[in-house]
């Protein structure tokens, strides 16, 4: 199982920086969360946070669960931006963005080591599941720990195609 994690950024230049992580406890724990006015609407929110998120939460409404969470219970709307953990990460070191939502720890501390996060917080995690041939040529049926698994594929120099672009799961797969 690996963990996918969120991190409030010290790259925003905006005046709220109190947001930590995207999960509805976390998003909850951000800021202090006073309920919003009758006034305040999408079209007229009471602030507006970035976050850069990878692909997986957002396909899976995830993330437009937890901005509509976030946004009743703050005022404050959660705007996102999709891409793999690596390129998510490079466009918060930019500054664009006040949240990064993310899956690859050793980026994740480095990223934090550098910087450029300041509160990093598991906050959900996912399995991989490994398809292969019917012959199953490193001998990975039945294992539970895809570490292994990965680690059997390279050892039998069996066959293996992965995305190679620098996301979380590609650099679980390393």
């Amino acid at each position: 199982m690996e963990s996918v994690k969120a991190a409030r950024t010290r790259t925003s230049g905006r005046d709220w920086r109190q947001g930590s992580a995207l999960s509805l406890l976390c998003l909850i724990v951000v800021c202090a969360c006073a309920a919003p006015s009758a006034t305040l609407s999408r079209d007229n929110p009471k602030d507006v946070l970035l976050m850069a998120s990878t692909i997986g939460p957002i396909d899976a409404g995830i993330v437009a669960a937890l901005e509509d969470a976030y946004f009743s219970k703050t005022g404050v709307l959660v705007r996102h931006a999709g891409a793999g953990t690596g390129a998510a990460l490079e466009m918060t070191k930019r500054g664009g963005f006040d949240l990064v939502m993310v899956h690859a720890r050793a980026l994740e501390d480095k990223f934090v080591a550098d910087g450029f996060g300041v509160d990093r917080r598991d906050i959900m995690y996912n399995d991989f599941v490994i398809l292969g041939p019917a012959a199953d040529p490193a001998r990975i049926r039945g294992e539970r720990k895809a570490t292994q698994a990965l680690a059997k594929i390279a050892n039998a120099q069996a066959l293996f195609v992965t995305r190679g672009d620098n996301s979380g799961t590609h650099v679980k797969e390393m």
